[in-house]
């Protein structure tokens, strides 16, 4: 019975981290200075595979 709780708790655990990182990785890439309108420009141009790999993830969770 522990091990499950712990199993629990660790999944738990680990999508918080997955579902804050939507929010803490642009952050800090500003931070460092890469995040920037020249990268987001570059991210653009993979608009085609972006969005259906988001629905894609949207589904699963």
């Amino acid at each position: 019975m522990r091990i499950r709780g712990f199993q629990s708790g660790a999944s738990g655990l680990l999508s918080a981290v997955f579902a804050a990182s939507c929010c803490l990785i642009p952050l800090a890439l500003i931070a460092v200075g890469i995040g920037s309108v020249r990268w987001m420009m570059t991210m653009m141009r993979y608009q085609w595979l972006n969005i259906p790999t988001g629905v894609f993830f949207l589904g699963v969770a």
